[in-house]
């Protein structure tokens, strides 16, 4: 049964490694591809494991665990040492963690019992120093459940280690050998704890899909109202070219006859046709130009005073997702804040900036009332329904360290002014 217990904890941990490497260096092969070698490593380790009388297969196993890491992920060879390293020092720590376990169970019986339950409490133990290890070093996801849920998914790989340690204590205490039963148990523990995690990482795939999606639509509407106010500004534009011998000869009648009153009436509508049309953001990016000429004529529908100033390339190295989340959010929080009745002045700005690689953005907008904090001095949204207007400053800040940039938030005299600056 020796070679069973080997087998099972050794499979549960191997698939805890695949997980890992996954998050912390991002696989850059086909899945299958990564599924064979590692079934290959698996299948060498555990022949070494059997036949190979010597504390000198530890060193090949990690040799290979390494050798993995460069042909089937990314990022630089420092940082897979470094993953190789952490994976290793989970492995001595979570050894440790079973020995002092056991060593409390005092008794003379079995030591097969022994051994099952201190390997079964050391592969958990395992498990859950990578999964932790997973949640602190988030790769640029910024849809991520909330702490409270992940702590209560811890809840199982602790409770698990608690109960494999008082049923084998129970066990060893009133003398009953290791057996087929008590095996499929402690397997059925590790099962248990693969498939919850498993489903807390498709929750994981399945919100940030659904707001990957959401921010698609977001998107659409964007393109559709900047092609809409486009196609109105040249079809004005085309009106005016082609009435403009009837307007010529309308406007000479006028002189001709001093009304210089409706003359000046027929220059102050066609000139007030021009700036009704005119587009706010004229850049040539167009995803940075779709969603400000959006939001901002959200915006100007409250009666209120916004200025635009945006200095940027055609081209921005820059996801289209990236730009759209950051603006979109900003612009919301500012007709957040001028609908609301009690603000008698409507004014803000937007300024965008591009140079030596180098995005700076700053928005300022006046509001009336106090701004709120949480426990961690973060700003708490105004929006009436957060899901439905972008996920917040906390997705901003992500994006911001994404590009390794900065963000500042201030107030001054009823002003908000958020600044960002981004290294593309």
């Amino acid at each position: 049964m020796t070679n069973e217990i080997y087998l099972v904890g050794n499979l549960f941990e191997l698939l805890a490694k695949i997980q890992y490497f996954e998050r912390m260096l991002g696989r850059k092969v086909n899945k299958w591809i990564v599924a064979m070698v590692w079934i290959g490593v698996f299948v060498l380790d555990e022949w070494i494991l059997r036949y190979v009388k010597s504390i000198w297969w530890l060193n090949i196993g990690l040799v290979l665990v390494f050798l993995c890491s460069l042909v089937l992920y990314g990022e630089t060879v420092k940082k897979k040492i470094i993953a190789v390293a952490f994976v290793t020092m989970f492995q001595i720590v979570a050894e440790i963690v079973a020995y002092i376990i056991v060593t409390h169970i005092n008794s003379d019986s079995d030591d097969k019992m022994f051994f099952m339950t201190g390997f079964f409490i050391a592969k958990i133990t395992f498990f859950l120093l990578v999964r932790i290890s997973m949640h602190l070093n988030r790769r640029k996801n910024i849809f991520n459940i909330e702490n409270k849920t992940f702590i209560s998914i811890l809840c199982v790989p602790v409770l698990s280690i608690i109960l494999i340690s008082l049923f084998g204590q129970i066990m060893i205490r009133n003398g009953q050998e290791a057996s087929q039963v008590d095996f499929m148990f402690y397997s059925i523990i590790l099962i248990i704890n693969y498939l919850t995690v498993i489903q807390y990482d498709d929750v994981q795939k399945m919100l940030y899909l659904n707001n990957k999606n959401r921010l698609l639509e977001e998107q659409k509407i964007y393109y559709i109202q900047q092609y809409e106010q486009t196609k109105m500004s040249w079809e004005t534009i085309r009106s005016l070219r082609h009435n403009m011998k009837n307007e010529y000869i309308s406007e000479s009648i006028l002189l001709k006859n001093g009304e210089y009153e409706k003359l000046a009436e027929l220059y102050h509508e066609r000139i007030g046709e021009l700036e009704e049309s005119r587009l706010i953001s004229q850049s040539g990016n167009i995803y940075i130009d779709a969603i400000v000429n959006y939001k901002v004529s959200l915006i100007m529908e409250l009666q209120a005073n916004f200025e635009c100033k945006i200095l940027v390339p055609e081209q921005l190295a820059i996801e289209d997702d990236d730009i759209v989340l950051i603006l979109g959010n900003l612009l919301d929080n500012v007709r957040d804040a001028f609908d609301n009745p009690h603000l008698k002045v409507k004014s803000g700005s937007l300024m965008m900036a591009y140079e030596k690689s180098n995005l700076y953005m700053e928005v300022k907008n006046t509001y009336e009332g106090k701004r709120k904090k949480n426990q961690q001095a973060e700003y708490v949204t105004t929006k009436k329904n957060e899901s439905l207007h972008g996920i917040g400053m906390k997705a901003i800040n992500s994006v911001v360290k994404k590009y390794d940039g900065y963000m500042e938030i201030k107030e001054d005299d009823k002003q908000f002014i958020v600044i960002i600056l981004l290294h593309l």
